[in-house]
Protein backbone atom coordinates (compact mmCIF):
# COMPACT_ATOMS: atom_id res chain seq x y z
CA UNK A 1 0.00 0.00 0.00
CA UNK A 2 2.64 2.42 0.70
CA UNK A 3 4.18 2.00 -2.51
CA UNK A 4 1.12 3.25 -4.32
CA UNK A 5 0.82 5.83 -1.91
CA UNK A 6 4.70 7.00 -2.97
CA UNK A 7 3.92 6.32 -7.04
CA UNK A 8 0.67 8.72 -6.14
CA UNK A 9 2.63 11.73 -4.32
CA UNK A 10 5.16 11.57 -6.61
CA UNK A 11 2.64 12.05 -9.72
CA UNK A 12 0.69 14.98 -7.99
CA UNK A 13 4.13 16.52 -7.03
CA UNK A 14 5.13 16.71 -10.60
CA UNK A 15 1.81 17.23 -11.67
CA UNK A 16 1.97 20.59 -9.17
CA UNK A 17 5.44 21.32 -10.16
CA UNK A 18 4.06 21.72 -13.92
CA UNK A 19 1.53 23.92 -13.34
CA UNK A 20 3.90 26.07 -11.14
CA UNK A 21 5.95 26.14 -13.75
CA UNK A 22 3.50 27.15 -15.91
CA UNK A 23 1.98 29.52 -13.92
CA UNK A 24 5.50 31.21 -14.08
CA UNK A 25 6.49 31.14 -17.48
CA UNK A 26 2.76 32.94 -18.27
CA UNK A 27 3.65 35.46 -16.17
CA UNK A 28 7.18 35.98 -17.82
CA UNK A 29 5.00 35.98 -20.85
CA UNK A 30 3.02 38.79 -20.11
CA UNK A 31 5.57 40.93 -18.43
CA UNK A 32 7.69 40.94 -21.50
CA UNK A 33 4.40 41.79 -23.71
CA UNK A 34 3.37 44.80 -20.80
CA UNK A 35 7.29 45.83 -21.78
CA UNK A 36 7.30 45.43 -25.39
CA UNK A 37 4.20 47.82 -25.58
CA UNK A 38 6.00 50.56 -23.74
CA UNK A 39 8.70 50.19 -25.57
CA UNK A 40 6.64 50.24 -28.73
CA UNK A 41 4.87 53.41 -27.25
CA UNK A 42 7.80 55.20 -26.49
CA UNK A 43 9.37 54.37 -30.38
CA UNK A 44 5.99 55.50 -31.88
CA UNK A 45 6.58 59.37 -29.65
CA UNK A 46 9.51 59.42 -31.14
CA UNK A 47 8.92 58.97 -34.14
CA UNK A 48 6.30 61.45 -34.50
CA UNK A 49 8.44 63.97 -33.31
CA UNK A 50 11.03 62.88 -35.51
CA UNK A 51 9.01 63.35 -38.22
CA UNK A 52 7.82 66.82 -37.09
CA UNK A 53 11.16 67.44 -36.78
CA UNK A 54 12.06 66.92 -40.71
CA UNK A 55 9.21 68.48 -41.91
CA UNK A 56 10.32 71.61 -39.45
CA UNK A 57 14.18 71.45 -40.89
CA UNK A 58 12.58 72.07 -44.46
CA UNK A 59 11.54 75.29 -43.16
CA UNK A 60 14.53 76.40 -40.87
CA UNK A 61 17.67 76.32 -43.25
CA UNK A 62 20.89 77.29 -41.51
CA UNK A 63 19.67 75.91 -37.94
CA UNK A 64 22.53 74.14 -35.75
CA UNK A 65 21.25 70.21 -36.64
CA UNK A 66 22.34 69.54 -32.65
CA UNK A 67 19.86 72.30 -31.98
CA UNK A 68 17.04 70.92 -33.89
CA UNK A 69 17.50 67.23 -33.01
CA UNK A 70 17.06 68.01 -29.55
CA UNK A 71 14.37 70.84 -29.72
CA UNK A 72 10.91 69.69 -28.53
CA UNK A 73 8.27 69.00 -30.47
CA UNK A 74 4.48 67.91 -30.03
CA UNK A 75 4.58 64.44 -30.71
CA UNK A 76 1.32 63.29 -28.83
CA UNK A 77 -2.06 64.79 -27.34
CA UNK A 78 -4.01 63.12 -25.13
CA UNK A 79 -7.69 64.47 -23.03
CA UNK A 80 -7.78 63.66 -19.41
CA UNK A 81 -10.23 61.51 -17.88
CA UNK A 82 -11.21 64.53 -15.96
CA UNK A 83 -12.87 66.06 -18.61
CA UNK A 84 -17.01 66.09 -18.43
CA UNK A 85 -20.37 67.67 -18.31
CA UNK A 86 -20.92 70.94 -15.78
CA UNK A 87 -24.05 72.66 -15.63
CA UNK A 88 -24.22 76.12 -15.62
CA UNK A 89 -27.81 76.21 -14.62
CA UNK A 90 -30.91 73.93 -15.39
CA UNK A 91 -30.87 74.08 -18.47
CA UNK A 92 -27.38 75.14 -20.45
CA UNK A 93 -24.28 72.74 -20.04
CA UNK A 94 -21.20 72.84 -20.76
CA UNK A 95 -18.27 70.28 -21.61
CA UNK A 96 -14.73 70.65 -20.17
CA UNK A 97 -12.02 68.85 -21.93
CA UNK A 98 -8.42 69.17 -20.31
CA UNK A 99 -5.84 68.49 -23.15
CA UNK A 100 -2.94 68.09 -22.81
CA UNK A 101 0.53 67.06 -25.02
CA UNK A 102 3.78 65.36 -24.97
CA UNK A 103 7.25 65.05 -27.13
CA UNK A 104 8.82 62.20 -28.32
CA UNK A 105 10.28 61.23 -24.56
CA UNK A 106 6.82 60.97 -23.26
CA UNK A 107 7.29 64.51 -21.24
CA UNK A 108 4.76 67.43 -20.98
CA UNK A 109 5.32 69.69 -23.49
CA UNK A 110 3.37 73.26 -24.09
CA UNK A 111 0.92 73.71 -27.39
CA UNK A 112 1.68 76.52 -29.55
CA UNK A 113 -1.00 76.78 -32.57
CA UNK A 114 -4.82 75.97 -32.53
CA UNK A 115 -7.04 73.37 -30.97
CA UNK A 116 -10.21 72.26 -32.00
CA UNK A 117 -13.18 70.15 -30.35
CA UNK A 118 -16.33 69.14 -30.89
CA UNK A 119 -18.74 67.21 -28.91
CA UNK A 120 -20.55 64.35 -30.89
CA UNK A 121 -22.96 61.97 -30.01
CA UNK A 122 -23.44 58.87 -32.51
CA UNK A 123 -26.54 57.28 -32.28
CA UNK A 124 -26.78 53.31 -33.47
CA UNK A 125 -29.57 53.83 -35.22
CA UNK A 126 -29.00 57.39 -36.85
CA UNK A 127 -26.31 59.87 -37.80
CA UNK A 128 -24.08 61.60 -35.81
CA UNK A 129 -24.84 64.72 -34.35
CA UNK A 130 -22.61 67.39 -33.11
CA UNK A 131 -23.84 69.20 -30.09
CA UNK A 132 -21.05 71.69 -29.33
CA UNK A 133 -17.76 73.09 -31.09
CA UNK A 134 -15.10 75.46 -30.46
CA UNK A 135 -12.08 76.75 -31.96
CA UNK A 136 -9.04 78.22 -30.13
CA UNK A 137 -6.41 80.47 -31.53
CA UNK A 138 -2.54 80.74 -30.23
CA UNK A 139 -3.50 83.30 -27.96
CA UNK A 140 -6.54 81.54 -26.54
CA UNK A 141 -4.63 78.08 -26.02
CA UNK A 142 -1.79 79.94 -24.42
CA UNK A 143 -4.17 81.33 -22.03
CA UNK A 144 -6.23 78.25 -21.49
CA UNK A 145 -3.15 76.43 -19.82
CA UNK A 146 -3.99 74.95 -16.68
CA UNK A 147 -2.17 72.73 -13.60
CA UNK A 148 -4.42 70.62 -11.79
CA UNK A 149 -3.76 66.71 -10.11
CA UNK A 150 -2.95 65.25 -13.41
CA UNK A 151 -0.63 67.83 -14.01
CA UNK A 152 -0.73 70.40 -16.68
CA UNK A 153 -3.48 70.66 -19.43
CA UNK A 154 -5.35 72.92 -21.48
CA UNK A 155 -8.41 73.44 -20.55
CA UNK A 156 -11.43 74.20 -23.57
CA UNK A 157 -15.12 74.78 -22.40
CA UNK A 158 -17.13 73.86 -25.00
CA UNK A 159 -20.97 75.31 -24.59
CA UNK A 160 -23.28 72.84 -26.28
CA UNK A 161 -25.71 74.34 -28.31
CA UNK A 162 -28.06 70.79 -28.98
CA UNK A 163 -29.57 69.12 -26.38
CA UNK A 164 -28.28 65.95 -24.74
CA UNK A 165 -30.65 62.51 -25.39
CA UNK A 166 -31.71 61.62 -21.70
CA UNK A 167 -31.01 57.98 -22.54
CA UNK A 168 -26.96 58.60 -23.97
CA UNK A 169 -24.22 56.91 -21.50
CA UNK A 170 -21.40 58.65 -23.66
CA UNK A 171 -20.53 61.66 -25.96
CA UNK A 172 -17.75 61.65 -28.30
CA UNK A 173 -14.71 64.07 -27.92
CA UNK A 174 -12.70 65.47 -30.05
CA UNK A 175 -9.98 67.43 -30.64
CA UNK A 176 -7.25 68.46 -33.01
CA UNK A 177 -4.15 70.71 -32.26
CA UNK A 178 -2.51 72.25 -35.43
CA UNK A 179 1.52 72.63 -34.02
CA UNK A 180 2.56 76.19 -35.33
CA UNK A 181 5.47 75.35 -35.72
CA UNK A 182 5.67 72.48 -37.86
CA UNK A 183 1.84 72.62 -39.61
CA UNK A 184 1.48 68.74 -38.58
CA UNK A 185 -1.93 67.59 -37.09
CA UNK A 186 -2.33 65.74 -33.73
CA UNK A 187 -5.39 64.19 -32.74
CA UNK A 188 -7.28 62.55 -29.41
CA UNK A 189 -10.95 61.06 -28.46
CA UNK A 190 -12.57 60.09 -25.66
CA UNK A 191 -15.74 58.93 -24.49
CA UNK A 192 -17.15 61.49 -21.96
CA UNK A 193 -19.74 61.04 -19.66
CA UNK A 194 -22.97 63.60 -20.22
CA UNK A 195 -23.39 63.77 -16.76
CA UNK A 196 -20.98 65.47 -13.92
CA UNK A 197 -19.49 62.62 -12.46
CA UNK A 198 -21.05 63.13 -8.97
CA UNK A 199 -23.90 62.57 -10.36
CA UNK A 200 -26.04 59.07 -10.80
Amino acid sequence: MWKWSTVLLLVGSTVFGCDDASRRASARLRTQVHELQQELAGTRLQIAELEGKLQAAGERHGLDGDVLANTPNVAKIAISPFSGMRRDDGVTSTIELYVSAVDGRGRPLQMVGTLEGKVIHAPMDGDPVELGHLTMDSFELRDAWRRGLDGTSYLMTIPLTEAVPTDVRFLHAQVLHTDARTDRPHEATMEVRPTPSNEE
